[in-house]
């Protein structure tokens, strides 16, 4: 299996799982890391911990290292989703990459085609989605959290309006409030600080 048929198994996944009606967001990965963001900060604590050659390739060459390997190097990673963007592209996915981190511009997204569709699901991983979903939306829209759950845990659906609307209005502040607890907690743990905001 070479990347050009990678790219043809993540469109293919994406229409069996989700139809035609879809928007990819991609994290952006700036070459200019100064660590003053969690996900900067998050990046380069990752590349000090795992480290891969870089390789050069396009559509029909065929990876001859694991993807976690492949993944490692930040350059394959950035690579690889250019390729995969392109491919997307040229099959009339609506593909849009971020600067950094990707959940604002998925909200943005996700609100930006609410009034064409019945409901709006985002499906992702990270939890954030739900928190700033809810805090950057009216209540009782048609936007719906799917979190994404690997193996053959079922994915869990969560509404917009999971929240009473006082704590919905209030949700980005302790969202930010947290991250102020875990960079407290990081410093008394002797560990290296890195600023949120």
């Amino acid at each position: 299996m070479n990347f050009g048929d990678i790219a043809k198994s993540y469109l293919t996944y994406l229409q069996t799982h989700y139809g035609w009606n879809v928007a990819i967001v991609f994290d952006g990965y700036p070459s200019d890391m100064t660590g003053k963001s969690t996900k900067s900060a998050e990046r380069i604590r990752r590349r000090n911990l795992h480290s891969s050659h870089e390789i050069i390739f396009n559509e029909a060459t065929c990876p001859e290292t694991s993807q976690e390997q492949f993944l490692a190097n930040e350059r394959n990673k950035v690579r690889f989703i250019h390729l995969l963007k392109k491919f997307l592209q040229k099959a009339n996915v609506t593909v849009k990459q971020a600067v950094e981190d990707a959940v604002v511009l998925i909200v943005e997204t996700a609100v930006s085609v609410r009034s064409q569709y019945g409901n709006i699901f985002v499906v992702g991983e990270d939890i954030d989605l739900l928190v700033f979903l809810t805090g950057l939306t009216p209540m009782k829209e048609n936007l719906y959290f799917r979190k994404y759950r690997k193996g053959r845990t079922p994915d869990v659906l969560y509404s917009t309006t999971s929240f009473k609307y006082k704590f919905s209005r209030m949700i980005l502040f302790v969202h930010a409030f947290r991250g102020v607890v875990l960079q407290v907690y990081y410093s008394a743990m002797g560990k290296p600080n890195f600023a949120l905001f």
